[in-house]
């Protein structure tokens, strides 16, 4: 007796249904107006390392994981509440002169984990956001399945973000491994005297990188983690800003 294959694919943060992007019925699915709106209730978004230095500006940087023990990622604070995204509106605009992340960016295309049997496979599938799909809009794909230019730049933005991503965790393991992902709280009154507490957040502590060894600090240093890191710590000083923003 045989078993059938079980697969599902796993929608990123802010997604919601998935289907496999396709030459043939997504020739025009993308919108010639498009909307960030997905985001519109996320308080935080995933980021990338290269991204530290714009986003520093403006967003503040923190490092999470899901149990506190391994698999850290970096992401952007956008609100200081569950559903608030400061940034941007249900209009799905984006505020003016402001670093879009590319995570919203890549919108509404995805590479994502498909989960066979309850692991995941190595191998991530190019989707798109069903609630996103048009019959109208912008051409991705020529009448004989050619990429056209503006499939080729979505798709090479969507292979950045992930060359990213991978890029990203090293680092993580790294701070993780040095014991310098410590974590933290953030306490704000709203206008109108609520109480906010922000949790679930790991930050690195300027005191504990001069604590390292020798050989640690050389390590960040030739890996080009210690800039990130100063961005990070740097961009901290951003929640007062979410603060005005509210």
């Amino acid at each position: 007796m045989t078993t059938g294959t079980m697969q599902t694919i796993q929608p990123p943060i802010g997604y919601k249904q998935l289907d496999a992007l396709n030459k043939n019925t997504h020739r025009f699915a993308l919108p010639k107006d498009l909307s960030f709106a997905f985001s519109a209730g996320l308080n935080a978004l995933p980021l990338t390392a290269s991204e530290f230095f714009a986003a520093c500006h403006h967003y503040p940087i923190v490092f999470a994981s899901p149990d506190g023990k391994d698999n850290f990622s970096a992401a952007v604070i956008t609100g200081l509440k569950s559903t608030q995204n400061l940034f941007c509106g249900s209009d799905g605009e984006w505020r003016a002169n402001i670093y879009v992340p590319a995570y919203v960016r890549c919108y509404p295309f995805c590479l994502a984990t498909i989960v066979e049997n309850g692991k995941n496979r190595p191998n991530k599938l190019v989707c798109i956001d069903r609630k996103a799909v048009v019959s109208d809009g912008l051409e991705l794909f020529t009448g004989s399945g050619d990429s056209t230019p503006l499939w080729r730049e979505r798709e090479k933005l969507l292979q950045e973000y992930e060359n990213d991503t991978a890029r990203t965790a090293e680092m993580c393991r790294t701070l993780r491994s040095m014991g310098l992902l410590k974590d933290f709280a953030v306490q704000a009154m709203t206008p109108g005297k609520e109480l906010i507490n922000l949790t679930g957040m790991y930050r690195v502590e300027e005191s504990d990188i001069a604590g390292l060894g020798v050989s640690e600090f050389k390590k960040l240093i030739e890996q080009g983690w210690m800039e990130k890191i100063y961005a990070h710590i740097i961009s901290l000083r951003n929640f007062q800003a979410l603060m005005n923003l509210m």
